[in-house]
């Protein structure tokens, strides 16, 4: 057996009015509360609504900064730091998808080592301002991550801001939240966790207590692939995926992901189609891949997602994702000079070469 760490700081709280039942938890971490929005989801979802009461019968007072943009660039994020600096919070409390608990943990890091893109990319040696995450969409899982993914527009591409220290301190997790979120929102996020959970046991960096998560999480999935199918989502089944996009969280946050994800930013950069879904037309060609180089662990896989193929597995894929890109080979051979530069690929198991990425992309998008 593989020696190995875990580590999780963020505390989690789980349920039905979980931000309500256990306001008085928000006490410990200051009077003055900045909550960092995008533009619809916190409001329409019902978590803006509870959190501003919890901190009202608090005592707390609060603000509301709505400024995140999807897949947030370093600029949106310096621009929104600068902004809640003038409010002077205490803490800080993300309501939202991946993309505005992500640009919370950065605005975080800004307004303790200094409001500049430069302290973003510099080693993090204190603890940035508290961040209390409340997820919107049951993908990410950045609620118990120690990764901030921003938009880098000099690059053309996403960069991770990585540290043991921007874990949320605590979340609220309620799959009520989620019920919100449109057909095409929920599949996108969905496919996300998905990959956060295939990539994370495939990875060379995978441990026991990383594939127990990652398993677990497929067992979850595998129950709302028929609501996926069908556009007809239960409740119970969005509890499913909530609890799988947070083992997705746990097994990414010691494991980090793979080749989907360095093809998949280009995908989205460029083509703007969303980070989940970017990764979904990526997934069959992938699991194609390790069955070959990883076929022990792709059995298990298929077993956990109670399917009995890799070719059924591609054809459920193919169903939910229909987009074909007609990229030219210059494009093709953009993109893997982007992402084979990447640690990614070297978390990759097998020979992972250009021709393999371009293959890939290839397979998965004419």
């Amino acid at each position: 057996m593989l020696d190995y760490s875990f580590h999780m700081p963020t505390k989690i709280k789980w349920g039905p009015e979980a931000v309500l039942k256990n306001a008085n938890l928000l006490q410990q971490y200051g009077r003055k509360v900045a909550i960092i929005t995008g533009t619809t989801s916190a409001a329409k979802s019902g978590a803006l609504s509870d959190i501003m009461e919890a901190v009202t019968t608090n005592g707390q007072i609060y603000q509301v900064f709505s400024g995140v943009l999807t897949d947030p660039s370093i600029e949106n994020v310096v621009e929104m730091a600068v902004n809640v600096k003038r409010y002077a919070p205490d803490f800080l409390v993300a309501i939202g998808g991946g993309s505005v608990i992500d640009a919370t943990k950065a605005i975080a890091i800004l307004l303790t080592g200094g409001i500049k893109e430069e302290t973003l990319w510099q080693p993090i040696t204190y603890s940035p301002m508290a961040v209390v995450a409340i997820p919107t969409t049951a993908g990410t899982g950045s609620e118990v991550t120690p990764y901030a993914v921003l938009t880098d527009n000099n690059l053309e591409t996403k960069r991770s801001v990585v540290s043991e220290f921007i874990y949320p301190v605590l979340s609220f997790l309620d799959s009520r939240y989620t019920e919100s979120m449109s057909y095409e929102l929920t599949l996108s996020t969905a496919t996300d966790a998905l990959s956060h959970l295939l990539e994370g046991y495939f990875a060379n960096r995978s441990n026991n207590m990383s594939n127990e998560f990652a398993l677990s999480g497929l067992k979850l999935w595998s129950e709302c692939i028929c609501g996926l199918t069908t556009h007809n989502i239960t409740q119970r089944q969005r509890e499913c995926l909530l609890a799988a996009s947070l083992l997705g969280g746990l097994t990414i946050a010691k494991t980090g992901t793979t080749l989907v994800h360095a093809l998949g930013y280009s995908l989205t950069y460029y083509y703007h189609i969303p980070h989940g879904k970017a990764n979904g037309l990526l997934l069959g060609a992938y699991l194609e891949y390790m069955q070959k180089t990883s076929p022990a662990k792709t059995t298990k896989v298929l077993e956990a997602l109670g399917l009995t193929s890799v070719g059924e597995f591609c054809s459920v894929f193919a169903d939910l994702f229909t987009t074909k890109l007609n990229l030219s080979t210059r494009e093709i051979a953009g993109f893997v000079e982007k992402a084979i530069k990447t640690n990614n690929i070297t978390n990759t198991p097998g020979d992972v070469t250009a021709f393999v990425l371009a293959d890939i992309l290839e397979r998965s998008l004419r």
